[in-house]
């Protein structure tokens, strides 16, 4: 498999991380800690977590559907 990269999960999720913590989402810290009732690291880490799932699921199963469908999917998951 061409696609196979032994550490895809954490250079997916220091990706994910990054485009967030450098978005222009309005006060993401109290947001997240509002959406999920815990502190600002853990609302964090599950909101990452989310999104990663969806994208190793989508590589998991050969990127059958459209990026558009996957950023649809993603933002109808994580609502911040």
């Amino acid at each position: 498999n061409p696609l196979f990269f032994p550490n895809i999960d954490n250079i997916i999720k220091n990706y994910i991380k990054e485009m967030i913590t450098h978005s222009d989402i309005p006060d993401l810290q109290k947001q997240l800690e509002t959406a999920y009732q815990v502190p600002y690291s853990f609302a964090l880490g599950i909101y990452i977590s989310t999104i990663e799932s969806i994208i190793l699921n989508w590589i998991d199963h050969d990127f059958t559907e459209e990026p558009e469908e996957i950023a649809r999917y993603i933002t109808s998951i994580v609502r911040i």
